[in-house]
């Protein structure tokens, strides 16, 4: 439960870095104002790994954290859009769709003016909402 809640509070606090980043962006030049954030999301205990269906177990050491980063953009009519990156294989759309919900809540943004990606990382934990047993697999 512990690592669940976890993973779920890795989630909100990106999504803090989105809505932070909309609301504090800056002039860039007079065409446009630019703001940007990162929150590390490396996990603290170990959990699965995503890439390799021979994975059986969770990482045993971290050896360089990951991050979840934001660019806010806007220009000059007031349109306004954001782009995050996070260093995971991937986002399930059970992940992706709760995220960008929490974005527009908090920065009226529509959908279409949302984009999340990954880097694809083989190296990196799974994101799943779902609860995951003591052994750090899920049920």
């Amino acid at each position: 439960m512990k690592t669940f809640l976890r993973d779920v509070g890795r989630v909100w606090a990106a999504t803090s870095v989105v809505t932070l980043a909309v609301f504090c962006a800056y002039p860039a030049d007079p065409e446009w104002k630019v703001g940007h954030a990162n929150v590390r999301i490396t996990p603290e205990t170990p959990v699965p790994m995503a890439g390799y269906a021979s994975r059986t177990k969770p990482f045993e050491k971290v050896e360089q954290d990951i991050y979840a980063k934001a660019l806010a953009l806007e220009d000059r009519q007031g349109n306004r859009a954001v782009l995050v990156t996070t260093d995971l294989i991937g986002i399930s759309r059970a992940v992706a769709e709760p995220v960008c919900q929490r974005i527009q809540d908090k920065t009226k943004l529509v959908r279409s003016r949302i984009l999340l990606s990954s880097s694809h990382a083989h190296s990196a934990p799974i994101l799943s909402l779902e609860e995951r047993t003591e052994a750090g697999v899920a049920p």
